[in-house]
């Protein structure tokens, strides 16, 4: 994904930037061009105006936040007594939150771990309930 900001050079060099990332070039651009007085294009990521001050946008490249694997264990009790144990992947930025439902078969929950171990550990311990 890209984002583009306008950093404005005053003519004593001070340098200041937009308070906003504009998602397009074209929005960067009608953002400098909204200025008064009106900059001069000099290429399409330059602009100069009347009393000197430089408008230079700058394309970044954002990166999104980078996927996580997370280890889930579910764990069902039945009625009957029966537990029923099993250990899932599960990506995300952030570690899920654990949880529980109830219905008319069982009840389970479901717990989330840093580490394939850490499941294995907890799902034994769950399976021995």
């Amino acid at each position: 994904m890209r984002a583009y900001v306008v950093v404005v050079v005053a003519p004593n060099k001070e340098v200041s930037v937009s308070q906003e990332a504009y998602s397009s070039i074209e929005d960067a651009q009608w953002f400098v061009g909204s200025r008064v007085p009106e900059p001069e294009r000099l290429t399409p990521m330059k602009f100069r105006d009347s009393e000197g001050r430089e408008y230079l946008i700058h394309d970044l490249l954002v990166n999104p936040p980078k996927k996580r694997q997370f280890w889930g264990v579910s764990q069902k009790y039945f009625d009957s007594g029966k537990v029923k144990v099993n250990i899932f992947s599960a990506e995300a930025e952030t570690k899920p939150e654990n949880g529980m439902t109830e219905n008319k078969m069982c009840d389970e929950y479901v717990d989330y771990f840093e580490t394939y171990e850490e499941a294995a550990a907890w799902a034994e311990q769950a399976r021995k309930a």
